[in-house]
């Protein structure tokens, strides 16, 4: 019989050859606040350009969610498909407490960075971490977007490397699943 562990990595889709995160579930997420580069969103949310784990979990947060959906990833040609989904996934689960943020790990200007989330109409923060302390304090290579699912009280739930089709699939079933 396969562990809980080894049924969470191929449910949220973990390849055996990538490298694991630095994170694992049960430990408190890694605190950080990275400036949002579409600033209209993150100032509706917590009334400032800048966003942070600790506005949304943890002792005092700004604006308390349920569970924050966390994911790190890289511009290229999955990640208009990976943003359309997250969009999805946050206007489905919003009223459930759900607060999707995404983190760019890319190298690039903040107005082409700001220009394509336009484009995109994500209507979530997605916050700009063009130096990578944050995505090497998680562990998260640029080759390998990762989802990290946070409780309100600011602990890693599930974390994967879910793609394509079982996307949206893994998320909503570990959300339904925390919720």
């Amino acid at each position: 019989m396969a562990s809980f562990a080894t049924l969470l990595c191929v449910m949220l889709g973990l390849g055996a050859r990538s490298a694991p995160p630095n994170v694992s579930v049960g430990e408190i997420a890694l605190a950080f606040t990275l400036r949002a580069v579409n600033e209209p969103v993150a100032m509706e949310l917590v009334n400032s350009s800048e966003v942070g784990l600790s506005d949304f979990v943890g002792l005092y947060p700004q604006r308390r969610v349920r569970a924050l959906v966390l994911h790190f990833f890289a511009r290229d040609e999955s990640s208009e498909d990976a943003m359309s989904r997250l969009n999805r996934l946050q206007r489905r689960y919003q009223n459930k407490g759900v607060q999707v943020l995404a983190i760019s790990m890319n190298n690039t200007g903040v107005e082409t960075l700001s220009k394509w989330v336009t484009e995109q109409r994500v209507v979530f923060p997605v916050l700009v971490d063009n130096h990578g302390v944050v995505s090497s304090r998680y562990g998260i290579g640029l080759a390998q977007p990762t989802t990290l699912i946070i409780d309100e009280r600011g602990y890693i739930f599930a974390i994967g490397r879910p793609s394509g089709d079982l996307f949206s699939a893994s998320i909503s079933a570990e959300l339904d699943g925390l919720l």
